[in-house]
């Protein structure tokens, strides 16, 4: 699966639920000309804050569907 995500000419980017940069595919390296390394654990200021909140929300509302089955 990584190498799929590496190989995309789109930018993928995961961040945790309060925006903090995880991973950073060579499509985001080529768009916003910056290494994984470089932004990996700063905040993902290009998403609209709102942006955030949805994706939280959806993660918490997975989590508890997985839990209860």
């Amino acid at each position: 699966m990584k190498s799929h995500i590496d190989d995309t000419v789109d930018a993928i980017i995961t961040s945790e639920t309060k925006g903090m940069i995880t991973s950073w595919n060579t499509g985001a390296v080529t768009i916003y000309a910056s290494t994984e390394d470089a932004v990996t654990g700063k905040f993902l200021s290009i998403v609209p804050p709102f942006l955030i909140v949805e994706e939280k929300n959806f993660v918490c509302q997975t989590v508890i569907i997985i839990k209860n089955g």
